[in-house]
């Protein structure tokens, strides 16, 4: 009876919206999340990118004593895109909650198998394949023990191949929680399940702010999301007939706003000599209450937001994107170590960025249109 219910209320909430918009409400929530999980993809990026000349400012020998300056524009693109982490745990909650058919363990698992499952895999046995590689390449010339040919297994262990890879192990454990968020939602119903949403991401942010994890795989790390991927079902929900640009622009500056002053604080820690290793509760970690807080205004901007830009096919490609700019990135960086390179980093961090997000956005569309020859040849071969 209970499932009934909820449905129709749904419906009814779509049917409205729709009708006070006269477009059809999918297209309009698909536009916005499309938008920012593109905005995402590129916002890790620069995290990635900013993050080598971070370290520099208090390891000058690491690119030289160049690279140390401009401190408060490398923390500008290193600090202002901490919103994306959530937000891509948001986006799969407001999409995976919504859908009662994922609430079957079976017809959900497969198809996170196939969705999550194989291209962390795919993805574990390339990073391993390409460390293997760097630790024999050290061995030869620089020399080594057998603990440089052992740690790229550890880390494939630890849930972490390259360093980016994390992300899919701890979705994993996300993505196997979600029938049994689905199955309590239906029995408490929608009143109770928003009450237990914001104590959810109350709770697990305390724990995932106080708390440290050896497994990048483990269930308790993956709980600590959970409030996030409640809250996007939630905050998605909450929007579907409330859409206003203003609203939620004015949304989007106040996450702005927020994470200047994470980008302040940064500041005068690292003018203090503090680095992230320094600080226990880290101020610009997923769980950092600023961070949610920031976090949480950037999803609800763009939940509002009415757009009707098509960024499906790109935004088909973000996971595949975030999996590959990691090995580009990395290769990038060995290579300006490598010969050389130096120069103002205003102008050298976008242009890797853009560089990076290019290449790993073509390598993408290879590795999708390689995969999908692949099942369409199993697939003739099947029906044989």
């Amino acid at each position: 009876m209970e499932k009934y219910k909820y449905e129709d209320v749904v419906e009814k909430e779509y049917n409205l919206a729709e009708r006070k918009s006269g477009k059809n409400i999918y297209q309009q929530r698909e536009a916005n999340y499309d938008l920012l999980r593109v905005i995402c993809t590129v916002a890790v990026i620069m995290i990635h990118v900013s993050h080598i000349y971070k370290n520099a400012i208090t390891e000058a020998s690491f690119f030289g004593q160049l690279y140390t300056e401009h401190t408060i524009i490398i923390l500008l693109y290193n600090v202002l895109p901490r919103f994306t982490v959530p937000c891509f745990v948001m986006l799969s909650g407001a999409f995976l909650l919504s859908d009662d058919r994922n609430s079957d363990y079976r017809f959900f698992y497969k198809k996170s198998i196939k969705n999550i499952g194989i291209p962390t895999i795919v993805f574990t046995c390339l990073y391993f394949l390409y460390s293997e590689l760097l630790a024999c390449y050290q061995i030869l010339t620089m020399g080594g023990d057998l603990y440089t040919i052992i740690e790229p297994f550890i880390s494939v262990i630890k849930g972490v191949p390259l360093y980016h890879m994390w992300y899919l192990y701890t979705l994993i454990g996300i993505y196997f929680l979600v029938p049994v968020i689905l199955n309590i939602k239906k029995n408490i119903g929608e009143n109770a399940f928003l009450k237990l949403s914001v104590i959810m991401l109350i709770v697990t942010s305390i724990s995932g702010w106080t708390s440290s994890f050896d497994l990048e795989w483990s269930i308790s790390k993956s709980i600590c999301y959970i409030g996030y991927l409640m809250m996007g079902f939630q905050l998605r929900k909450f929007f579907i007939n409330r859409k206003n640009n203003w609203k939620g622009i004015l949304l989007i500056f106040f996450g702005i706003l927020t994470e200047l002053v994470l980008t302040f604080i940064e500041y005068k820690n690292i003018q203090n000599g503090i680095t992230e290793l320094d600080v226990k509760y880290s101020i610009v970690g997923n769980f950092n209450p600023l961070v949610v807080v920031a976090s949480l205004l950037f999803f609800s901007g763009f939940s509002s937001l009415n757009i009707d830009i098509n960024l499906t096919k790109l935004s088909a490609k973000t996971l595949y994107i975030y999996l590959f700019h990691a090995g580009v990135l990395d290769l990038v960086s060995r290579v300006i170590r490598r010969i050389g390179i130096e120069g103002d980093c205003r102008i050298i961090i976008p242009i890797t960025i853009l560089f990076v997000f290019t290449i790993a956005h073509i390598l993408s569309a290879i590795y999708i249109n390689l995969w999908k020859k692949m099942e369409q040849k199993f697939s003739g071969l099947s029906h044989k």
